[in-house]
C-alpha cells in the first residue's frame, strides 16, 4: 500500500474541518498526507457532498510558513514511524561494522594514533546521515528537539546491536571495552549537543545554497 493510499484510508472518516486544517498546516504533515486530504475533499465535491467554500482552504503556494519552535516535540512525535527506527537500526549496523573494523586493525599505527578521532568522526558522520534520511523520508527537516530524540534512538540502537554482537561472539564486556576506549566514550557522550549545534549551522548554510539535505 502506498503512503498516499494509507493516508486516504486513514483520513476518509475525517470531517471537512479536519481535512482543511491539514491543508492549512501543510508544513506540519507529510506531503502524501496533504495530497490525500486534498483528494478526499475534491472527491466529496464531485460526489455532490457539501464541502466548505474554497476560500477557507489556503493553498500551499499562498500559505506562509509558521515559525518553527525548535523545542516542540509534537512535529517529530506525530510523524514518528517504524521507518525512523529501521533507518537508525541499519545505520547502527553500519557504525558497528566500522568500529569492529577499527578494532580489527587496532594494531596498525594509523588506527592506534587516531582512534579517538576515527571513532568520533564515524559517529558524527552516521548521525548526520541519519538526519539526512529523516528529511528524505519525511520531506521536511527535523527541529532541534526532534534531532536530539532521533540521536538517542540511534545511540540506543547502536548499543543494542553492540550487545547482541558481543553475545554472539561470546565476548565479555571487559574484553571489548578497555581503558583506552573510555576517553572516546566520554567524548561521544558529551558531544551530542555540540554536534547538533554544528549540524544546525550546516543546515543554514545548505539552506542558503538552496540545497537542503539535513
Amino acid at each position: 500500500m502506498s503512503a498516499k493510499q494509507h493516508f486516504i484510508n486513514k483520513f476518509k472518516e475525517k470531517t471537512d474541518d479536519d481535512l482543511i486544517f491539514i491543508l492549512n498546516n501543510a508544513t506540519d504533515y507529510q506531503e502524501e498526507a496533504v495530497n490525500a486530504a486534498r483528494l478526499i475533499l475534491e472527491n466529496r465535491k464531485s460526489e455532490g457532498i457539501h464541502v466548505k467554500p474554497e476560500p477557507f482552504i489556503k493553498t500551499l503556494e499562498s500559505k506562509k510558513r509558521k515559525p518553527v519552535n525548535r523545542l516542540d516535540t509534537d512535529p517529530f512525535l506525530r510523524t514518528l514511524s517504524y521507518r525512523d527506527f529501521l533507518t537508525s537500526f541499519a545505520l547502527g549496523i553500519l557504525l558497528l561494522s566500522v568500529h569492529t573494523l577499527f578494532r580489527y586493525y587496532s594494531g596498525e599505527d594509523f588506527i592506534k594514533n587516531n582512534s579517538i578521532f576515527l571513532w568520533g568522526f564515524s559517529f558524527i558522520l552516521l548521525l548526520s546521515i541519519n538526519h539526512a534520511f529523516y528529511r528524505f523520508e519525511h520531506k521536511r527537516s527535523n527541529n532541534l528537539i526532534g534531532r536530539l530524540i532521533h540521536d538517542v534512538i540511534f545511540i540506543i540502537m547502536y548499543f543494542i546491536l553492540w550487545g547482541i554482537y558481543t553475545s554472539i561472539i561470546n565476548l565479555e564486556i571487559t574484553s571489548t571495552i578497555t581503558t583506552d576506549d573510555i576517553p572516546a566514550i566520554i567524548f561521544l557522550s558529551f558531544l551530542i549537543l555540540p554536534i547538533e549545534a554544528i549540524i544546525g549551522i550546516v543546515k543554514r548554510l545548505f539552506k542558503l545554497l538552496k540545497c537542503e539535505i539535513l
